[in-house]
């Protein structure tokens, strides 16, 4: 059986599985960081970073503006793959969820004084 019989019959390569694996994580990422308010109404992008190390770390990126938003960098803790990377900052990303939930990044305009 040629690759190409093997692709039809519904097995994908590995590097197919695996850039769907990461496609799978920015997505999972990416819906763990709309959620917080003060994010709300950006254009937002996981991204993949690599260190001159060869190593991995991913950022939120607004891409409306096109700047990385160094609160949501996980630049510290880097990893020898894109999947372990991603891995992590989905744990962050959790952890940064419920960090804002319990200090809002805007303040809230109902109150008065």
């Amino acid at each position: 059986m040629s690759s190409t019989e093997d692709e039809s019959a519904g097995h994908a390569s590995p590097e197919e599985e695996m850039a769907e694996r990461i496609i799978n994580m920015k997505d999972a990422c990416l819906r763990q960081a709309k959620v917080v308010t003060g994010l709300q109404g950006r254009t937002l992008a996981i991204t993949l970073r690599k260190t001159t190390e060869g190593e991995w770390y991913a950022a939120l990126k607004d891409t409306g503006a096109n700047k990385y938003l160094k609160l949501w960098m996980n630049r510290n803790k880097t990893f020898p793959t894109q999947i372990e990377a991603l891995q992590a900052y989905f744990v962050f990303v959790k952890k940064m969820k419920t960090d804002c939930r319990l200090f809002p990044m805007s303040p809230r305009t109902n109150k008065t004084k």
